[in-house]
């Protein structure tokens, strides 16, 4: 996706999120909403890889 849209497309769900009415919904059912910047978003997704890969190897976990 062009870095454009991108950054747009960040910028108004940031937007939307910094609105308190709109976060009551999600908040309510126990998910929690991190507005931030492609970044920030790339660098949670590369954080999570690395926790979760570690537990599965060492749960020896795989799919059969």
């Amino acid at each position: 996706m062009p870095a454009a849209i991108v950054q747009k497309l960040n910028a108004e769900i940031n937007a939307i999120l910094s609105d308190p009415k709109i976060m009551k919904q999600p908040e309510s059912l126990g998910a929690t909403v991190a507005p931030g910047s492609p970044a920030q978003f790339a660098d949670l997704i590369k954080a999570d890889a690395s926790k979760w890969g570690a537990v599965i190897k060492a749960g020896h976990i795989s799919i059969d």
